[in-house]
């Protein structure tokens, strides 16, 4: 697969996932839409990144995780800096989401939590998918 299909295919899969956060966002008080959906696009972005991975390695070339992981220290494009950071913090805010989400609807504590982790990962996740155009 050459490196432009496999760019199409990662970003329409990020724009889904987008669209889907957001829609999972509208529907919170719908827990039975809300969960499924707020997990599923957890799951669609962790596999987008193994694509994103395998389809690079595939190729014969470094993968990105590991590149960018070298590159770390070794003076990165500020866009490429960015776009890492706020990858990281979107992992980071999936797994506070699910964790206190889960919390939430298991035993009704840590809304507060959940919300202003929501808040931050919408904003990192939209750095993400911005800079993803770039990288």
């Amino acid at each position: 697969m050459s490196p432009e299909t496999a760019s199409v295919i990662s970003q329409v899969a990020a724009s889904v996932v987008v669209v889907a956060l957001f829609y999972g966002i509208l529907k919170r008080r719908d827990r039975a839409i809300h969960i499924p959906v707020m997990i599923a696009c957890f799951a669609v972005d962790l596999a987008n990144v193994l694509f994103i991975e395998l389809s690079r390695l595939l190729r014969g070339e470094e993968g990105a995780v590991s590149k960018a992981s070298g590159e770390l220290l070794a003076g990165v494009p500020t866009i490429l800096f960015v776009h890492i950071i706020a990858s990281i913090l979107t992992i980071v805010g999936y797994v506070v989401a699910t964790w206190s989400g889960f919390r939430l609807h298991r035993r009704g504590i840590g809304r507060r939590l959940h919300r202003a982790n929501a808040w931050a990962f919408v904003v990192v996740r939209l750095v993400t998918y911005s800079t993803s155009f770039f990288v």
